[in-house]
């Protein structure tokens, strides 16, 4: 009895991880539900066969990441909220998805039918994004879609804002396209077409949500992939260049849109500006250099700066930047860890990727999350990124497959 429920124990975890993958295109909920469900059941595997997942060579990220949710806690003990500050930190227990994902991805079968999956999801809801656009309408909320500039309606799919779904449908759409783009040795023409469909899809879908910092993340993610996959590769750069430009000058409203946009930015005086927002924040780094404010203290201490009678939805509940937000939460300490484990990610992410030539089907893998995650940096600089579950659920995925691939690689480039 035991032997046969250790032996399902595996597809147990990777299918509860596909449904992982596949909801957290369209739902937070069900992403976080099916997640748990694979962690119970990689928890269970651990047990019956005890081993360390966060041991070996990717012992140092887990490192980083443990360094980063510790001083988290200690912030949050010595904050004004301690029990409301430790209770927000539940929400990094996402890290655990990665090393499910790695588990997960040490299966050749398993890992190209969870891309593959993941691939579809977005495909859907890419479309469904489009289809707001064209239509008004959305069957999930009842919050109306707000008009677009002269034409349609800014599609923000079943998320609740339009800037956390353009920043997870930017993230994806690179991943696919550089996927497909670079998986000539792992995939078949079939599977590579869904890959490129998935991402172009998911791209249009970011351009009509109209956000401005996800559609900049796309386009330097897109010019990132085209740059390191080399020479030959870089006229597609020059021609993305030019759909881009082509595309804010004549999509009806838009010009006008990041011109408005770009001249409230360019000033430390409007409320809603980047640069306001910012400057204030960093006097709460200022004044609390080591412990931060303390996780769900932000908004409360950002609005002393403010005047008495600001309007409340100039009283912002984060920084509109991962590192400002970051050091004004938990302190400095926090942001160094939080920086210390994606400078791992991405050192070994390129290693990966780079790899010996023609002799590393994996490296397709590796050179997508790397290219994905150049995107959500990009991203994360005038949005707090980070701290979006939906968006943070879709990176730990891509980190997953990354790492997955770069650890069971068949040809080791680095330790």
């Amino acid at each position: 009895m035991k032997e046969t429920f250790i032996r399902y124990l595996p597809g147990f975890i990777f299918l509860f991880y596909v449904l992982y993958s596949v909801s957290s295109s369209f739902s937070i909920a069900m992403a976080q539900i099916t997640l748990g469900f694979s962690l119970a059941g990689f928890l269970l595997l651990l047990a019956t066969k005890p081993s360390n997942p966060f041991a070996g060579s990717l012992g140092l990220f887990y490192l980083f990441i443990s360094g980063y949710i510790g001083w988290l806690l200690i912030s949050a003990f010595v904050g004004p909220t301690p029990i409301a500050s430790a209770i927000a930190i539940k929400e990094e227990w996402l890290f655990l998805a990665i090393p499910i994902g790695v588990y997960v991805c040490a299966t050749d079968r398993y890992r190209r039918i969870l891309v593959t999956a993941f691939a579809v999801g977005v495909l859907i809801f890419a479309a469904y994004g489009v289809f707001q656009h064209i239509t008004g309408v959305d069957l999930f909320r009842a919050k109306p879609l707000i008009p677009a500039p002269d034409y349609g309606y800014l599609a923000r799919g079943t998320f609740p804002h339009m800037l956390t779904y353009g920043n997870y449908y930017a993230v994806a759409s690179v991943f696919l396209l550089v996927l497909g783009l670079a998986g000539e040795q792992e995939f078949g023409r079939n599977r590579r077409l869904l890959f490129a469909a998935g991402g172009v899809l998911a791209g249009a879908a970011v351009l009509l949500s109209y956000s401005r910092g996800s559609i900049l993340a796309l386009i330097i993610g897109l010019l990132f992939g085209c740059v390191i996959r080399g020479r030959k590769y870089w006229p597609y750069a020059v021609g993305l260049v030019v759909v881009a430009v082509g595309t804010v000058v004549f999509t009806p409203g838009l010009a006008d849109r990041l011109e408005r946009n770009i001249e409230r930015e360019l000033t430390t005086e409007d409320e809603m500006g980047r640069p306001f927002i910012w400057k204030n924040s960093l006097r709460l780094v200022a004044e609390n250099p080591v412990f931060g404010v303390g996780l769900n203290n932000f908004q409360a201490a950002y609005a002393t700066g403010l005047p008495v009678d600001v309007e409340p939805k100039k009283k912002h509940v984060h920084a509109h930047c991962d590192l400002i937000n970051i050091a004004a939460n938990a302190g400095i300490p926090a942001l160094l860890f939080y920086m210390g484990f994606w400078f791992i990610i991405l050192s070994k992410l390129w290693m990966g990727r780079r790899g010996p030539p023609g002799g590393n089907p994996l490296r397709c893998y590796m050179s997508a999350a790397l290219t994905a995650s150049v995107v959500f940096l990009v991203a994360s600089v005038p949005e707090a990124a980070f701290a979006d579950e939906e968006v943070r659920e879709m990176l730990m995925l891509v980190w997953a497959v990354g790492l997955g691939a770069w650890y069971n690689q068949k040809v080791p480039v680095g330790s």
